[in-house]
């Protein structure tokens, strides 16, 4: 008897969580449908190029859409289609900084959506971040592939000191832009992207110096570098030595740094300089 009860509350369970799946399946075939699948298959279909980043989530840690498809019959089937309409969302929101006609080609989409979401699988970092990395650097960049080698660059900066991806996306931001840096394609945005993101995590193992506070200190005086003829490189151990000398915070340092440099341009300063006879200004240069 209490075998044929058992067998009726499994028998009574299995109909329920058969139709949470279906309802599910019929969920997630209307979302595949934005994406341009018209297939009722549902779930994933791996010989179709626009599912295979749905496949690669599940391989992803936590957040993500993967982690949820995992035990979204069993647990929360609503909660993988939030999840899911989030990262659509997300997309959308990265479409609006793109070109107009790569956005129109949902095939182009697709690609992006399934780099990103390896990107996020290779660095172990959140989807939804990597995403959001690719919307604000494409604010100033257009080229997806060069997007894409930005995003690798801030993310490996991002885990070199647990940094945020917010933070660290500014801080190469506004040291490229104030170094007056220009990115010709993909691979120049990753050489000159990671000689920054090289150079602050050395820094950051040999000195008493975060990439955090070498990255907040550039922010605060890259431009006055530049626009005194100080190198990138020679910037960085001028930072690293003041505060580890110091103790100060990067902020505190970059802007000491930048007054320094803006008085020694100066009229007097200059002329103060030049009685110790060093030149500040050669003939027909700088």
């Amino acid at each position: 008897t209490n075998d044929v009860v058992k067998k009726k509350e499994m028998s009574a369970e299995l109909a329920n969580l058969q139709t949470k799946f279906n309802a599910l399946n019929k969920e997630s075939v209307e979302f595949r449908k934005t994406f341009g699948i018209q297939s009722s298959r549902g779930f994933y279909d791996l010989g179709h190029s626009a599912d295979y980043f749905f496949a690669k989530m599940r391989s992803h840690l936590a957040w993500t859409a993967a982690s949820l498809v995992q035990d979204a019959i069993i647990q929360a089937p609503q909660k993988l289609v939030d999840t899911l309409a989030e990262f659509e969302s997300n997309m959308k929101n990265i479409g609006q900084v793109l070109p107009d006609g790569f956005v129109n080609n949902q095939a182009n989409m697709n690609k992006l959506a399934s780099d990103f979401i390896k990107i996020a699988k290779d660095y172990g970092s959140s989807v939804t971040d990597i995403i959001e990395a690719g919307r604000l650097w494409g604010r100033a960049y257009k080229d997806v592939n060069v997007i894409q080698a930005l995003v690798r660059s801030s993310t490996m900066l991002s885990i070199t000191d647990n940094m945020s991806l917010t933070e660290t996306n500014k801080a190469l931001e506004a040291t490229m832009q104030q170094y007056n840096i220009t990115l010709k394609d993909q691979y120049d945005a990753q050489e000159r992207s990671m000689k920054i993101v090289d150079s602050w995590a050395k820094l950051a193992d040999n000195a008493v110096v975060t990439a955090q506070d070498l990255a907040k200190a550039n922010e605060q005086s890259a431009s006055a570098a530049y626009q005194s003829g100080v190198s990138f490189d020679f910037l960085q151990g001028m930072i690293a030595t003041m505060a580890a000398n110091t103790g100060k915070s990067g902020a505190e340092v970059g802007r000491a740094i930048r007054s320094m440099l803006i008085s020694m341009r100066t009229d007097k300063a200059i002329k103060q300089i030049e009685a110790f006879g060093v030149a500040m200004y050669k003939v027909n240069a700088d």
